[in-house]
């Protein structure tokens, strides 16, 4: 048993007041947590406390008046809510009959029992025993002429009622409504009398009431208005005609004077819930003009004027086939009478804009809206709608601030929100890796297009109209045939000498383009000569090769490499 909220007060007076001040919250916990265990125990010992002896029942049998009244009440209760149960809720009216004719004879003065005389009316009704049901009327009038059953039950038109008195009190509270649109003030309070004599139990009655204060609030009867609106709020608290009535009492409790006014019932935009004085007014955060802001796109409607679901639906589909780039949340708010579709997921008010354009062009959703109204709003302005200010009051601020502005032309949303761009490398500008310009087995020697200049040497042509710039051995070749490989190459000696004499033997590694049939090689000027020292590559220096002598008359100098 969690007793650490309970006090015991006999504790606190014996003991002393300095003694409980000086102790610390642990102590005085403790001390109550064992008073009240000591209570428990001593309950659990006495007999009354005990459901195993006999004392316990003895001691609830009620002896005086005032036990005997409070266990008179509880069976009547008993009785007369388990009789309605069983007539209404499990249709077994043999229960049913049993229990509420047992209320009225062995508790006559029951302070409910007009409530059991008029389902016992309806019991028997529907047993088909008329004239006993007859007889329960006739108690009615008797020792309750004053009850509704009595007015109710009395009135010739009773069968007929009954049978059609939903269908004959909607057209009557229609014809009174209109009557009050049209400052027809006496049509609304002859109707609003009918209502209250023929259809006191009736579903249109807490409306009635509420248009029988209003039009005597513009007849000039402040006082009588005001006692309708407080027992509209009293017998139907959750009418939504209610929650009208209470703002106005609140208004006028505020110090809000009552003047007749033209009001519609039926006009939810007009509707706030907070009720400000003129100070409070004037303190509440304005409507933002912001337009570079998050914005939502709103359909708002009364929920039994469109086919919510399909409309769903059509919007949905409409977002996930038009915008493939673009992803807009969909939810449904419901703000009291009334029931927001709203989009979400607009950076600005010109993307809500061309959505708004997009959407209202098609027509499927425009058949499925019926009076759905369409509404463009940020973000910051939303919490304020509905509370603070109107549907239209936010109606005239867009048509000041937002409805002059003309639309993109630029269709904004076929771009994603974010674009995610990866750095790419330039392939021209990348630096050849240490390992890259490495020879593997001799000398690498990048060949770039020939300049028409000779340096000091032997140039070996590589094709018809260029001639090597490096210092070498010029061997006249062949005319290549076609080829589709790249003009620029790369030429690798390998510094490795002849198997048969010691004189070192350039071999590429890769030659660029290989002859038919090996030739005579004509002897030139100048046959031997120092090469000078390579030029370095234009972007990565290259190791200097090594001197070397070649002798090209000599049969064993290769020239397969070229």
């Amino acid at each position: 048993m969690d007793n650490w909220q309970r006090i015991n007060k006999s504790v606190v007076k014996t003991q002393d007041n300095n003694s409980l001040a000086d102790m610390s919250d642990e102590q005085r916990d403790s001390v109550f947590n064992a008073q009240a265990h000591a209570d428990s125990v001593q309950k659990q010992l006495t007999p009354e406390s005990d459901p195993h002896k006999r004392e316990f029942y003895l001691a609830q049998i009620p002896f005086k008046a005032e036990q005997l009244k409070a266990s008179n009440d509880t069976l009547s209760d008993a009785l007369y809510h388990s009789g309605v149960i069983f007539k209404d809720k499990l249709d077994n009216l043999d229960l049913s009959e049993k229990a509420l004719t047992r209320l009225v004879r062995q508790y006559p003065g029951y302070e409910h029992k007009d409530d059991a005389f008029y389902h016992l009316f309806l019991l028997y009704s529907r047993k088909g025993q008329r004239a006993l049901a007859e007889t329960f009327v006739d108690s009615l009038k008797a020792e309750y002429p004053k009850s509704q059953w009595t007015t109710l039950l009395s009135d010739p038109n009773y069968v007929i009622n009954a049978r059609y008195g939903v269908h004959m009190e909607d057209s009557l509270y229609a014809a009174t409504y209109d009557a009050f649109k049209a400052d027809k003030y006496q049509v609304v309070d002859a109707n609003v009398q009918i209502s209250e004599t023929r259809f006191p139990q009736g579903a249109n009655r807490d409306k009635f009431l509420f248009i029988g204060a209003l039009g005597k609030l513009n007849e000039g009867d402040s006082e009588q208005c005001m006692k309708d609106l407080n027992t509209l709020v009293e017998k139907y608290p959750e009418s939504e005609v209610s929650k009208i009535a209470g703002m106005i009492i609140n208004g006028v409790k505020s110090g809000k004077r009552l003047h007749g006014a033209h009001f519609d019932i039926g006009d939810v935009w007009a509707r706030r819930s907070e009720v400000l004085s003129d100070s409070a007014q004037l303190k509440t955060k304005p409507l933002s003009a912001e337009r570079n802001t998050q914005f939502d796109f709103m359909l708002v409607y009364q929920p039994d004027s469109v086919n919510e679901n399909k409309l769903l639906y059509q919007v949905a589909k409409f977002n996930f086939t038009s915008y493939l780039v673009r992803d807009f949340d969909i939810a449904i708010d419901n703000d009291d009478y009334l029931h927001r579709m709203r989009v979400s997921g607009f950076r600005s008010y010109d993307e809500a804009l061309e959505y708004s354009h997009s959407l209202l062009s098609q027509p499927q959703i425009l058949r499925l809206m019926g009076k759905a109204r369409p509404f463009i709003i940020s973000v910051e302005n939303l919490p304020l709608i509905g509370v603070a200010y109107s549907y239209d009051d936010y109606k005239k601020f867009y048509d000041i601030h937002f409805a002059p502005i003309k639309p993109s032309t630029i269709q904004l949303l076929n771009n994603p929100e974010d674009i995610v761009t990866e750095p790419q490398e330039d392939e021209e500008n990348q630096q050849p890796s240490e390992e890259e310009t490495q020879p593997q087995g001799g000398l690498v020697i990048p060949m770039e297009e020939p300049k028409a200049t000779q340096q000091g040497g032997v140039t070996v042509p590589m094709e018809e109209s260029k001639a090597a710039t490096q210092g070498g051995v010029i061997v006249p070749m062949e005319e290549p045939a076609k080829s589709t490989e790249d003009k620029k190459t790369t030429t690798i000696i390998d510094n490795t000498q002849p198997q048969q004499k010691p004189t070192p033997t350039p071999a590429p590694k890769k030659p660029t383009t290989a002859p038919a049939q090996k030739k005579p090689v004509p002897t030139p000027k100048k046959p031997t000569t120092t090469p000078k020292k390579p030029s370095p590559a234009p972007k990565k220096p290259v190791p200097t090769p090594k001197k070397q002598t070649f002798d090209i008359e000599s049969e064993d100098y290769d020239l397969d490499g070229f």
